[in-house]
């Protein structure tokens, strides 16, 4: 079964329908690697590659349009699925000129890694608790670009 998605090319700066595979396998042959979700709304979902920050040469793609948004830049390509209630992989249901309308391509590379650290601090309920925070990229924007 085929589902109606939504392709982010960072290397084509365009954003494009696309048909994929409901199955985990498909949507890792379109990331090219191991994928991570982030929660674009309650029935939507954004694939990206878990490790695209690692790839030497990667484009990016940032949301950061007055719609969606999302902090960081993202290395790779992105798709865009529904998810229904269960967790399942379904058709999205944004439109293709929504996601374009908060997509934009700088031209970044990553400059260095901040190092990681490690504090304590108090929780309400489990009283004081160790924090481990991990390196976090620092990106150096080389130019900027809009779909």
């Amino acid at each position: 079964m085929l589902l109606r998605s939504i392709l982010i090319d960072p290397y084509r700066k365009s954003v494009r329908p696309l048909r994929i595979g409901a199955k985990y396998p498909a949507l890792r042959k379109v990331i090219c690697g191991s994928i991570q979700g982030i929660r674009l709304s309650k029935n939507e979902i954004l694939y990206v590659h878990d490790e695209g920050l690692y790839i030497p040469a990667v484009s990016f793609f940032r949301l950061n349009g007055p719609i969606i948004s999302y902090p960081q830049p993202l290395a790779g390509y992105g798709v865009v699925l529904g998810v229904d209630d269960q967790g399942e992989s379904r058709d999205t249901e944004v439109p293709v000129e929504l996601i374009r309308d908060n997509v934009d391509f700088p031209d970044l590379r990553v400059r260095k890694w901040t190092s990681g650290r490690t504090y304590t601090e108090t929780h309400p309920i489990l009283g004081e608790v160790s924090v481990i925070e991990g390196p976090k990229p620092i990106f150096e924007v080389l130019k900027e670009g809009k779909a």
